[in-house]
This record gives C-alpha cells, structure tokens and sequence, in this order.
C-alpha cells in the first residue's frame, strides 16, 4: 500500500446577500474561442483544503477524519491532523503544514476518542475496531470528496477536484480584445451548503464576460445577481456574455455547485476633506 499526500485549505467565511436583483438566464457557452481558462489554485507544502463529505456516515459529528498524505516522487510522507464534521455541512475544512507538496493521500474515519493517527493506522491494522472506514490512494487537491461506503470491507469511494474559478472577459461581444482574467481565490461555504469561490474584480467599462469554472477549457458560466446599488451596470448573462457598462471593482461571489455569481459592490471609505 503507497503512502498518502497532503492537503490545502482555505477559510470559512459568511456572505450576507442583501438586496440582491436576481437576473433569469441560463447557463450557456462562451462567445470566443480565443480567450482559454488556464489559471488554477496550486497546492503548496501548507494552508487548508476542503474535505467534501457526500455521505451521512462521513457528515456525522459524531466520528473524526484524518488525512494520511504523501509524495512518492520526493520519497515522502506525513500523518495529518483529526477533524471533526459538523454534521450539519457537506463541507470541513482540512489544513496542513509539511515539509513537502502532498501529491496523493488517504483518508481514514475514526471513533470519535480517537486523539492521533500513526503507524497503527497502517497496512495489516486497518482492521482496527477505532478505523470506521478508509479510502485508498487518493490525488491530492482543493477539494478531495469521500463517498460511498461499504461496511463489509470498511472501504470508501473517494477523489479530487481542482477548485478554480476565473473572471474571463473582453472589450467587445466577440472578445477580439481581452481585457479580464482575474482568478477568484477564496473559498467559504454559503447559506446553500455549497462552496463559494470569491474575490474582487476590476472591470473596465464596456467588459464582456463571463465566469469559467474548472482549469482548462472548463465551464462558461453566465447566471448571475447582482445588488441593487450596481444593477444598471450589468445586462445579459445566461447563454450569453454580461455585459458591464461602467468601470468599477466588484466583490464576486460564485456559487461553485449552482453555477452562478453574485456580484456586489465595493464599499471603500472615503477620506474627509481638507481644507
């Protein structure tokens, strides 16, 4: 049995939405070919990742989750640290701190009394009455997810996906000109108990754009709302671009599993006058 990699985490936050314009479209592809999604979230030696738990038995506060996390080309290994879910979210956050990139992992859930992982965790002690379920070698990501369980063997389905969302946008409808790539790079779970990627955006006026989720060539998202306060700037979306009309930055909020944005204003203090 391989040895596991590592995980990277980003941080919980809470979004209020409030006067948010809901605008009707549905998602569609992109205007252009030319303008490509490359950009993604790279995982490093340390900081947090996001455990997606898509069973009630990996949901359950009442157990803990430890992640065993390696590199095989590098010839390393670490035992991580225990979490415990909330039992309310699909989602826990998962941080490290290595003196490696993890590049695989395993994921074990244990009785909650259990304190720390070790070498006990391994190999022929997998039977062990405290190791509830495990997964085997796992690639190791943004997000890793653990799904169905089978009791008879302890064995649980279980893989990764790189959680990366980008800005894409150009001066006109046919982006003959791009003028936007802004990766969003935070990460919470909102109200949906799905996950949120977020950050600001400078458009200039007269952008084209939509959000691309997924690295690579992805997918074109259109849907989007927008609060009250800038909703005469923005028009379109669904299967086509939107389209901004003044030059401004905005905070994007974009629902990863719903496919949507919410874009809000920037409100910066302004500094009193002076004589």
């Amino acid at each position: 049995m391989k040895k596991s990699t590592i995980l990277k985490l980003f941080s919980l936050l809470t979004f209020a939405a409030a006067g948010a314009f809901a605008v009707a479209a549905a998602k569609g592809s992109k205007k252009a070919e030319a303008v490509k999604a490359e950009t993604t979230v790279e995982i490093g030696n340390s900081g947090t990742i996001m455990l997606q738990l898509n069973t009630a038995e990996w949901q359950s506060s009442g157990s803990k989750i430890g992640l065993y996390m390696f590199n095989n080309s590098v010839s390393k290994s670490a035992w991580g640290n225990l979490v415990t879910p909330s039992g309310s979210s699909r989602f826990v956050e998962y941080s490290y701190n290595l003196d490696f990139t993890p590049a695989q992992c395993i994921a074990f859930r244990f009785d909650p009394g259990v304190e720390t992982m070790g070498d006990w965790c391994f190999e022929n002690n997998r039977g062990n009455s405290a190791i509830w379920s495990t997964t085997n070698d796992t690639d190791f990501s943004n997000v890793v997810w653990l799904g169905n369980y089978y009791p008879s063997s302890k064995w649980t389905e279980s893989g990764a996906y790189d959680l990366s969302a980008v800005v894409k946008g150009g001066a006109s409808d046919s982006w003959a000109e791009a003028t936007v790539d802004t990766q969003l790079t935070h990460v919470k779970v909102n109200g949906s108990d799905n996950l949120e990627v977020y950050g600001e955006v400078t458009l200039p006026a007269g952008t084209y754009f939509k959000v691309v989720k997924g690295s690579g060539e992805g997918t074109w998202c259109g849907n989007y709302s927008a609060h009250s306060s800038i909703q005469s700037n923005l028009s379109g979306g669904g299967s086509s671009n939107i389209h901004n009309t003044a030059s401004a930055t905005y905070e994007f909020y974009f629902d990863y599993d719903g496919e949507s944005v919410n874009i809000d204003p920037i409100l910066k203090h302004q500094p009193e006058h002076c004589p």
